[in-house]
């Protein structure tokens, strides 16, 4: 039997990097973008804006895909965390089905980037299907369809026998298309590359220790170099240091991913869901998929982030509750021990969506800030932060950005 590997995941256990290592900056640069932060986002926007011709930089404090980027549970979703009927509840059906279509669009475009790239991630399509018991969840899912299919969104139901033909036992069901499942540091690394290749610089083991704005821009200061430009890009998902006036908007999170070993076939046969993404309508939910050597990936237990000090006894607390959750969910499962347990830190705003873009108190700055645990919104918020600098914007974009606080 192997052994727990707790805090490890599996996108990192073997230890292995997926692309050689980039040097430390240690020499001036002037030219036109700084992206500061080198996990997913970061990576996507560097390839993006490279793609595009605008030559930039990235610069990570540590390695690339070292922060939320390694310890992400692999689901890229076709649509926004919160509920349709929450959002649309929040700011209006036009905006609401704005983060909608853009959240699908680039999920989509995330996967043919990944595949135009041949960035060999694990990338594969699979549909989602949110479950609801019998009772208030089967209600509230039942409202939750109605809305999207007011708005003119895809959504189709399941019920009960159709769930329990796929070993999944539940009073309703909607399915929705376009999501994925895929290793977020292989992807970070391959965009990665994709970007030095055409011309972006990528620095490791550069952390900046402030930001100035100038007449011409930005300066951006590290331990040993500046690099002056006309804009800084903060990938950072938390408001780092120097912007935590931005705090306030946003909760500080984490939840929690178990993922079995390779399950024999009596287990997979009970559950024949492996070209799904399941979903339950608890609070907070579970997400479960298979990967493609057939292990079960299960998450959930959200939560305020623990004090540094407590995490490894919340981790394993919290890795034994989703183990047993999941054998009340699969009853095959039950007596199986995780091959890993490990706590995915996160930012969320209110209302669940991202904030990308600028902010009025901060010139010459864009920020990709409270993406969630949804790695399409690291995607989405490289095309809008490429938008946004090169004056393109588009009227969804409106959707995502600091605008839509309340003043």
């Amino acid at each position: 039997m192997a052994r727990l590997r707790y805090g490890l995941t599996p996108w990192t256990a073997n230890g292995a990097r997926a692309t050689a290592s980039y040097p430390r900056l240690t020499t001036n640069l002037d030219l036109p973008v700084v992206i500061v932060g080198g996990g997913l986002t970061g990576a996507a926007t560097a390839y993006a804006f490279a793609a595009a011709g605008i030559r930039s930089v990235l610069l990570e404090a540590e390695s690339l895909a070292a922060g939320a980027t390694k310890s992400a549970s692999g689901v890229a979703l076709a649509e926004p965390s919160s509920s349709y009927v929450e959002l649309e509840s929040a700011h209006g059906r036009r905006l609401a089905r704005a983060t909608w279509h853009a959240t699908r669009r680039s999920a989509l475009e995330f996967g043919a980037t990944l595949r135009r790239l041949k960035i060999r991630c694990g990338y594969e399509p699979l549909d989602l299907v949110l479950i609801a018991q019998a009772g208030d969840q089967s209600k509230q899912l039942a409202r939750e369809m109605q809305t999207r299919k007011d708005a003119g969104l895809d959504v189709s139901g399941l019920p009960a026998r159709s769930l329990a033909a796929l070993g999944v036992s539940g009073g309703s069901g909607a399915r929705t298309h376009g999501h994925a499942r895929l290793d977020p540091v292989r992807a970070c690394h391959g965009l990665a590359r994709a970007a030095a290749v055409r011309g972006a610089g990528v620095f490791e083991r550069t952390p900046v220790t402030h930001v100035k704005t100038t007449r011409r821009g930005v300066e951006v200061v590290t331990a040993k170099a500046v690099v002056t430009a006309q804009a800084v890009i903060l990938t950072t998902g938390d408001p780092s240091a120097g912007f935590h006036a931005l705090d306030r908007h946003f909760a500080a999170l984490e939840t929690y991913v178990v993922q079995t070993p390779p399950l024999p076939a009596v287990v997979r046969s009970s559950l024949r869901t492996d070209k799904l993404i399941l979903q339950d309508l608890q609070q907070p939910s579970h997400r479960l998929f298979w990967t493609d050597d057939h292990r079960i990936t299960w998450s959930g237990g959200d939560q305020e982030r623990s004090a540094e000090r407590a995490r490894d006894k919340v981790l394993v607390q919290r890795t034994g509750q989703l183990m047993y959750e999941l054998s009340l969910a699969v009853n095959a499962i039950s007596g199986i021990q995780p091959a890993y347990g490990w706590h995915a830190p996160y930012s969320r705003a209110a209302d669940g969506l991202p904030f990308i873009g600028p902010h009025r108190n901060y010139p010459g700055h864009l920020f990709a800030l409270g993406l969630g645990t949804n790695l399409t919104n690291a995607f989405l918020a490289s095309r809008i932060l490429l938008r946004r600098y090169t004056d393109a914007t588009e009227k969804d974009d409106e959707a995502f950005g600091f605008t839509r606080l309340p003043r």
